[in-house]
């Protein structure tokens, strides 16, 4: 990444973490875990960035920016957001790829994590990088329907194709996203169907019949623009 294209992306940070702090204030966002909105800023500044912007209305933008995809996190009542959080603390997740039979001598460790947002972010490059499949798919087809239960709050973790995650309790460990890689999945992940849209297809049509043309073999890229 640029200098140039890094200062924009923290200024980005900066205008976002104001907001949050003024809508955080005012009552209109609870936040319950400070280490998780860090990590939401820092991606949805790459997110604003990304998609682009009228450089003659940068602060209007980055506002409205801002406050919708604040409100759409952390808008939840605080009881909510408080259980949420605990429940991820209780457990860890641990993720493995494997053969297609999911048999115990073919699995090696991928990652571990108690964050919900990190496990699938990981799963997602997994299938991006043709090293899972998801409901018989992988690479990019196979991310859409990833990202399509994501958001739909639908995801089967018994639908990964050679890849097997197991769930125990555990008192704490730190599960935050700290990989490039990863923070990219996260975006993709986290994204409107709008921006997703335009930074995952570029001109393309997103009908549903119109994204089995896809190419299969390219990664996007979120630093090229994600051209397919």
């Amino acid at each position: 990444m640029s200098q140039g294209k890094y200062d924009l992306i923290e200024e980005a940070a900066i205008d976002i973490a104001l907001n949050a702090g003024y809508m955080m204030a005012k009552g209109e966002i609870s936040v319950t875990d400070s280490r998780e909105l860090v990590g939401f800023i820092k991606a949805a500044a790459r997110t604003f960035e990304l998609i682009g912007y009228d450089t003659e209305d940068y602060i209007g933008q980055v506002d409205m920016f801002a406050k919708d995809r604040l409100t759409k996190r952390f808008g939840a009542s605080p009881a909510i957001a408080v259980e949420q959080r605990a429940q991820l603390e209780d457990e860890i997740y641990i993720i493995y790829s494997c053969d297609d039979g999911k048999s115990y001598d073919s699995m090696r460790l991928v990652g571990a994590t108690t964050n919900e947002d990190t496990l699938f972010s990981i799963i997602g490059n997994e299938i991006l990088e043709d090293r899972m499949s998801y409901r018989g798919q992988s690479k990019k087809i196979g991310f859409i329907t990833f990202r399509q239960d994501f958001q739909n709050n639908n995801i089967e973790l018994s639908a990964l194709g050679n890849g097997f995650v197991h769930q125990t309790d555990v008192e704490q460990i730190d599960g935050y996203l700290t990989s490039d890689e990863y923070l990219d999945i996260y975006d993709l992940l986290h994204m409107d169907d709008g921006d997703f849209s335009e930074v995952f297809y570029g001109d393309q049509d997103l009908s549903s019949d119109e994204t089995t043309n896809l190419e299969y073999d390219d990664k996007p890229d979120l630093e090229d623009g994600m051209e397919p």
